[in-house]
């Protein structure tokens, strides 16, 4: 209990902070929250990446990454890169609070088959520095955070198997090994087509460090009603779900729109802390595929303040699971307030 109360007053602490950040982010601009929910029961399974929760923050716009709710030393640093310094960019800086759980395929087991998908808990919190342009977007993001048993991924999923009444999964003893996480990710957006109503946006993103390490691609589709100038497309795997949320034309921000779009991504991976286990110390691990594939539909829609979000991923897996399936999916759901 005691280590509960730890993690709740831990993640207490981070909320608190952002909510600190976003008042001295100042008044006159408009900033937002949102709460996403991954989680493969949507769709009828409870494996692999079987749920994650997304607490994000996204300042106002502002002229200089200073202004926003960072510290100034940490904001002038971030002005001094050349991809995110430009004259004339719209500057944001953006928070994620992540809790991720990845799971084998049977979890009534209380020995997980060393073939398949190890236990595994992650708590991540996401630093995103993000300049954007009429026609491109570029984004910095710093990871911090923590692998294994006090990542309380265990915990969690069993309190939301009881609350729906599933079984307990019974293999959590088995999980990789408490380690701290540090990853450094960055993401072009551009958008190559666009005639009102619809446009096509293309991404490039890549990440260091032993969270993963790996570089991707993503195609993203859109149409819609009001469909907003913004950069909105599924993130790189746990990065900032509100990267591209705010429209060029900042005077349409809080519009009533509806969107639905289509996005494939392709990604080629050197590393990932889900599949090889923990980097300083034995652990389970798998063999693994060196690249990964998934399609997602999205649907989004705005009325005044409130941004609500639904979509469904469909990923191509990169191993071979005991029931050798070739495909995963989940479901996913946000809402999002600005204030």
């Amino acid at each position: 209990m005691t280590h509960h109360t730890s993690a709740a007053q831990w993640t207490g602490s981070m909320i608190a902070c952002i909510v600190w950040c976003s008042t001295a982010a100042g008044a006159d601009h408009e900033q937002t929250v949102a709460l996403v929910y991954d989680n493969d029961v949507f769709v009828g399974t409870d494996l692999l990446y079987t749920s994650g929760v997304h607490l994000d923050y996204v300042s106002g716009y502002l002229d200089h990454f200073a202004d926003g709710p960072i510290p100034s030393l940490v904001g002038d640093a971030a002005e001094s890169l050349p991809f995110l310094g430009q004259k004339g960019d719209q500057r944001f800086v953006a928070y994620n609070l992540a809790q991720i759980i990845d799971t084998p395929e049977d979890t009534h087991s209380s020995d997980p088959d060393p073939n398949d998908l190890p236990y595994a808990g992650f708590l991540l919190f996401t630093t995103t520095f993000i300049a954007q342009r009429e026609e491109s977007l570029d984004a910095l993001g710093i990871t911090l955070g923590i692998l294994g048993p006090h990542s309380y991924g265990g915990y969690s999923q069993n309190l939301v198997h009881r609350i729906i009444g599933n079984d307990s999964a019974n293999g959590w003893s088995h999980q990789l090994h408490d380690e701290p996480i540090l990853n450094v990710g960055y993401e072009r957006r551009e958008r190559i087509y666009t005639c009102g109503w619809n446009d096509l946006l293309v991404s490039l993103n890549g990440t260091v460090g032993n969270f993963d390490t790996e570089a991707g691609t993503t195609a993203a589709f859109r149409i819609g009603w009001h469909l907003p100038d913004d950069y909105f497309m599924p993130p790189p795997f746990a990065a900032e779900d509100t990267v591209g949320s705010r429209p060029w034309t900042r005077t349409s921000f809080n519009h009533s729109f509806v969107e639905m779009s289509l996005s494939l991504n392709a990604t080629a991976i050197a590393y990932a802390a889900a599949f090889n286990g923990n980097l300083f110390r034995d652990s389970p691990h798998i063999d693994y595929r060196p690249w990964i594939a998934s399609a997602t539909l999205d649907l989004l829609a705005c009325t005044g303040r409130f941004a609500y979000f639904l979509s469904l991923t469909e990923i191509k897996l990169p191993y071979d699971p005991p029931d050798h399936r070739h495909w995963d999916r989940y479901g996913r759901i946000g809402i999002g307030w600005s204030f």
